[in-house]
């Protein structure tokens, strides 16, 4: 788990401050989103033998796209505000 700093051991342990809940949830989160094919019960038992009640709650199905929707669009309103138009706007302004 080198990308989030945390051991394996710290990772499924039965510990639950702030900082193993979010490395938690985002591995959760991401098997959710990128490996399809398992089951939510499957999910849990690769964690520990959590329930999959567990997971549904820890990660809400498409959980990892509202932050980079959120990300997108601060990017577009920052490139707007310095260019004072969208990068790919449907028209250019100098033909106007």
């Amino acid at each position: 788990m080198a990308e989030t700093g945390l051991s394996e051991c710290q990772l499924w342990s039965r510990r639950r401050p702030a900082y193993l809940c979010e490395a938690r949830h985002l591995t959760w989160a991401l098997a959710r989103d990128l490996c399809h094919h398992l089951s939510l019960t499957s999910i849990g038992r690769m964690s520990e033998d959590r329930d999959h009640t567990t997971i549904i709650n820890g990660a809400p199905k498409g959980c990892l796209l509202e932050p980079f929707e959120r990300l997108k669009k601060q990017l577009e309103d920052l490139r707007d505000s310095r260019l004072g138009a969208p990068i790919y706007a449907e028209e250019d302004p100098a033909d106007a």
